[in-house]
Parts: structure tokens; C-alpha cells; sequence
């Protein structure tokens, strides 16, 4: 007699058809996941505690340097678009991987800024490349933890991005008032930098899926699934609720 979750083993899991999975550790996965999705995502609110000084240093206001806070989130958000067709194909380790070296490339970039204009272009390269971590982290947690540690590995990953607003707002707060603002930047960068070998190191590939529709056929299917009811109640339930936790930070 088959195990009742075998078919579900069978697809989410690493191991072989036929035997269960070998599931990741959900220990040190979770941790990972949490700390580099607070760092990840927390770089959409270290410009609030920066505001001041940047504005000093480029000859122009604080609500000026509000650009490089808004357009990282019109970036972030366009690239949650792209990160989930590229898990779907590539696998989320391989998207986490890319784009936290992609990040990497782009923070320390925002640390070498001279002028206003070059920040916020830089700034919404660094939204884009941030954006892959959240989906590709949540799928990773889905595909790989066992469902007995799935709950709880998800909520820690998901808290751990929104503690960020808090979290690394203060610490760019002290970091720029210690050593200046720029340091805020190379020190993401850094951090980014180092969690790579642990990204190689405790995540593990996931094996390709048996859908080759290709990431056009994916992005095509985005309009018809907005016009699901309960999809579209979501996403809309969504938007209230981010809307108010973002405008609070």
C-alpha cells in the first residue's frame, strides 16, 4: 500500500521517484532564509534613515532623496514578475544564487554614487535584483522543507523580511551616524557577499519540472489568472495591507 502523501513527496521533494525525499534541514535553511531576507529586503527602507545626510552630500533635499526609496519599490515590484516564472525554470537555489550576486554588484554600486539622478537609477537596479529573493526563498521553503517544519519555516522567512523594516532601518541609522552614510551600502554589500558560500552550501538544486512552456508562456498566463475572483480578492486584499505597512515605514 502507498504512503497517502507519496504523490506529494514525489514532487516536492530531492529525492528519486519511487522512494520519499530527502528533505533540506529545516534548521539551517530557515535561518539562512530568514537572515538573507532581511538583509535582502530590508534595503528598501535604508534610505529612510539616510534621507539627511545623502541630501547634504548631492546639494538637495530630503524629499528629493525620497526618489531612491520610490524607485527601488516600482523596481522590487516589477521584479517579483520575472522572479517567479525564472524559479519555475531554473530552480529557486539558482535564482537566489544569481540574484544575490547580482545584488551584491548593484549595492556596493549605490555606496560609490556622486550626484542624485545616478542614485536613483542605481537604486532601482538594485530593487530589480533584490526583488529575486523573496519568491525564489518561498519557493525554495515549499519544494523542499518537510510539511511537518514547513509552517514554521515559513513564517520565520516571512517575518524576518518584515522585521526588516525596522531592523536594518535602526542599523543604517547607526552605521551612518558612526562612519557615514556609504557605509551602509559596501556593508550590505559585503554581507551579501559572504552568504553566498552558505547559499551553495545548504540549499540544494531542485530538479527541473516536466513544464516547457517557457518563461513567455508564463508571462502571458499572468492577465487570465488577475481575472480568478478569488485570486483577484487577494491580490487586492494585498495591496491594502502592504499599502499601510509600507506608507507606516
Amino acid at each position: 500500500m502507498s504512503h497517502p502523501t507519496s504523490a506529494l513527496d514525489h514532487t516536492t521533494g530531492s529525492g528519486t521517484p519511487g522512494r520519499p525525499p530527502g528533505w533540506a534541514p529545516a534548521a539551517r535553511t530557515t535561518a539562512l532564509l530568514t537572515t538573507l531576507g532581511m538583509l535582502m529586503v530590508g534595503q528598501m527602507y535604508t534610505v529612510l534613515a539616510l534621507l539627511h545626510p545623502m541630501a547634504t552630500e548631492f546639494g538637495t533635499t530630503p524629499g528629493q532623496v525620497t526618489w531612491t526609496a520610490t524607485a527601488f519599490g516600482f523596481a522590487y515590484a516589477a521584479g517579483f514578475l520575472f522572479a517567479g516564472p525564472l524559479c519555475d525554470r531554473y530552480g529557486p537555489r539558482a535564482v537566489i544564487t544569481v540574484g544575490l550576486t547580482a545584488a551584491t554588484a548593484s549595492t556596493a554600486a549605490v555606496s560609490a554614487v556622486s550626484d542624485l539622478p545616478t542614485a536613483v537609477v542605481l537604486r532601482s537596479l538594485q530593487g530589480l535584483t533584490a526583488a529575486t529573493f523573496a519568491p525564489a526563498a518561498l519557493s525554495y521553503v515549499v519544494r523542499h522543507i518537510a510539511p511537518r517544519h514547513r509552517g514554521t519555516s515559513l513564517t520565520c522567512v516571512t517575518s524576518g523580511m518584515l522585521a526588516a523594516a525596522v531592523v536594518v532601518q535602526v542599523g543604517a541609522q547607526a552605521v551612518a551616524a558612526g562612519i557615514g552614510w556609504r557605509a551602509v551600502f559596501w556593508i550590505s554589500a559585503v554581507l551579501m557577499a559572504l552568504n553566498l558560500f552558505p547559499v551553495r552550501r545548504v540549499l540544494r538544486p531542485t530538479p527541473r519540472g516536466g513544464t516547457d512552456g517557457g518563461l513567455l508562456q508564463a508571462f502571458a498566463a499572468m492577465p487570465r489568472l488577475l481575472r480568478q475572483p478569488r485570486l483577484g480578492a487577494l491580490c487586492l486584499s494585498t495591496v491594502a495591507l502592504m499599502t499601510a505597512f509600507v506608507s507606516l515605514y
